[in-house]
């Protein structure tokens, strides 16, 4: 599936031309479109696409450092998708909000197989973007289409740190999900607490697309979908890489470690990373994270 032609990138693919384009999708949320971002190389024919499912706030453009190192490593052979969920990022609805978690779940369906037409697809998602790809593959598998290949999950959302008390409390909760779905919590967590690399908490604090709040009814929407999946591991029965990171203050590690020991060995690889907060992708070590996840889908 994984086209490997060296183990670093050469002179060569440094000089490969990447382009940039968009697509905009009607959202299963009425009234809404998501937005799905391309890189690819120009003059060349990929073989795999990579579909990039970003975490809660974020959007794909973040990591428009990671797609082209795919690229260029893959000396053009993969082209990369990002996809944004409605409210984030350069799709539309209102922002860091979503009415039901299911609209995420079928504009992830969507996508897939939008791009499945055009090869096989590798989903990578990140956080609440790991999430929706858990909750789409338990849920869906009977609608995922064949082209649909591995899964590569960073921090996925299995236990959010923030709510592990959450049913304490979960009457209050939803009252105010229930009365005032758009009420904003201000955002939890600032740029250093999610990353060591400074620049790039200074970019996540800066970044005019990442909202300083979120709302309740996303917040609820989050906090029951991982609570659904968590007993559900058993049931996935294709190559799963999870990366997990030893600082993070935003998942639960340990119910991530939980639920990939539910998934029979031969489909599960895990790797954890020490000294690292939660947005592993930016780490001062992330150029080894990008390594590893080649190396892994090079071997399948």
């Amino acid at each position: 599936m994984w086209t490997r032609p060296s183990n670093e990138i050469d002179k060569r693919s440094q000089r490969l031309k990447i382009k940039k384009t968009e697509r905009h999708f009607d959202s299963d949320q009425p009234g809404a479109h998501f937005t799905v971002q391309t890189w690819t190389c120009e003059g060349i024919e990929p073989r795999t696409q990579l579909l990039f499912l970003h975490g809660a706030l974020g959007h794909g453009g973040r990591h428009s450092e990671m797609f082209e190192w795919f690229i260029r490593r893959s000396e053009g052979r993969i082209a990369v998708h990002a996809m944004d969920f409605i409210g984030h990022g350069l799709s539309s609805g209102t922002r860091a909000y979503v009415k039901q978690f299911r609209h995420w779940v079928e504009d992830a369906l969507k996508a897939y197989e939008a791009l499945a037409l055009q090869g096989p697809v590798v989903v990578m998602g990140h956080s609440m973007g790991g999430l929706v790809a858990l909750k789409t593959i338990l849920e869906h598998e009977q609608r995922i289409p064949a082209a649909i290949g591995p899964l590569v999950l960073s921090n996925p959302c299995v236990r959010p740190m923030q709510v592990v008390d959450f049913p304490k409390i979960e009457t209050a909760f939803n009252a105010v999900a229930n009365h005032v779905p758009l009420f904003r919590y201000p955002r939890v967590y600032k740029g250093a607490d999610l990353v060591t690399d400074s620049e790039a908490a200074n970019h996540f604090e800066t970044d005019p697309l990442v909202p300083s709040f979120i709302t309740a009814q996303m917040a609820r929407e989050i906090w029951y979908a991982s609570q659904q999946v968590r007993s559900l591991s058993y049931f996935i029965k294709r190559p799963v890489l999870f990366l997990v990171s030893d600082l993070d203050v935003v998942v639960d590690r340990e119910a991530t470690l939980l639920f990939s020991r539910g998934i029979d060995k031969q489909w599960v690889k895990v790797i954890e990373y020490q000294n690292v907060k939660h947005e592993l992708l930016h780490e001062t070590n992330r150029h080894q994270v990008w390594r590893d996840i080649a190396t892994w889908l090079e071997a399948l």
